[in-house]
């Protein structure tokens, strides 16, 4: 029993020692990188906004246009960057080759959990921003909102694992995947719509999109003027959890591949 407590110790600090520097190497060798993806959410936020404001005026549902945008694209931006780090996590296992305590299940976690706290940490500091120059009003619940950021975050890492074992076997689907389904995404998960703006005939598909019931309800928790009640957490719970479970048994299926 106490080496069971040691080891967990060691992997514990060998885990936090990770997370240190995957931050560092985020700033340091990606800089231009990482203010490319800034520059792209500013873009994704202001065309949204402009189309809809162009559609509807600054209003939609009670929810002030530039915040309502905002919280579709930091969900779909959670969604999108998790599924990228933690995708490429087999390749970032390569500068750890002197660190055999290093597994590539703690290199996959450790970069997912520094991007989301990054995106999120980003996602606040726009809403208050917002709310300083007169477009948002105050968020209705703002720990609701950063617990439904972070189980989107939680699932761009799950769906990040899942899709690490088919880009490890083949390579050339990454771009097209990551291409088409991150713009698919960003166009049927409820950036720039909510579930009331859907035709009848379409509400029974949408309601199998784990994005549109997060967004919905992410957006209740930021404005207090809209409420949902079609939105089921339990059905975003079961796609966090199933994504989490089939992404370690790839993790543990490509382990040896890997580190071998």
């Amino acid at each position: 029993m106490r080496d069971d407590l040691i080891a967990i110790r060691r992997q514990y600090d060998v885990f936090l020692a990770l997370l240190y520097r995957e931050l560092v190497a985020r700033f340091q060798r990606r800089q231009l990188g990482f203010l490319e993806e800034l520059g792209s959410i500013v873009v994704h936020v202001a065309v949204f906004s402009a189309l809809k404001l162009m559609m509807g005026g600054g209003n939609h549902y009670g929810m002030q246009i530039l915040p309502f945008i905002t919280t579709g694209v930091f969900t779909y931006w959670l969604i999108r960057s998790g599924i990228g780090v933690c995708s490429q996590s087999p390749l970032t296992l390569r500068r750890y080759r002197a660190f055999p305590q290093v597994t590539l299940l703690d290199v996959a976690i450790a970069r997912g959990v520094v991007n989301m706290a990054i995106y999120i940490a980003i996602a606040f500091i726009i809403f208050a921003f917002e709310e300083a120059i007169g477009f948002s009003g105050p968020i209705g619940d703002p720990l609701a909102v950063l617990g439904l950021l972070v189980t989107t975050g939680i699932l761009g890492i799950g769906m990040g694992l899942v899709l690490m074992g088919l880009f490890h076997y083949a390579e050339a689907a990454r771009t097209v995947l990551l291409a088409g389904f991150t713009r698919t995404l960003s166009f049927v998960g409820g950036t720039f719509f909510v579930y009331p703006d859907l035709p009848y005939s379409f509400r029974p598909y949408a309601e199998w999109i784990p994005m549109i019931h997060i967004n919905d309800m992410l957006r209740e928790a930021y404005f207090p003027t809209y409420r949902v009640e079609w939105a089921s957490a339990s059905y975003v719970a079961w796609w966090v959890c199933g994504t989490m479970v089939f992404g370690l048994i790839v993790e543990r299926a490509i382990r040896r591949e890997v580190t071998g």
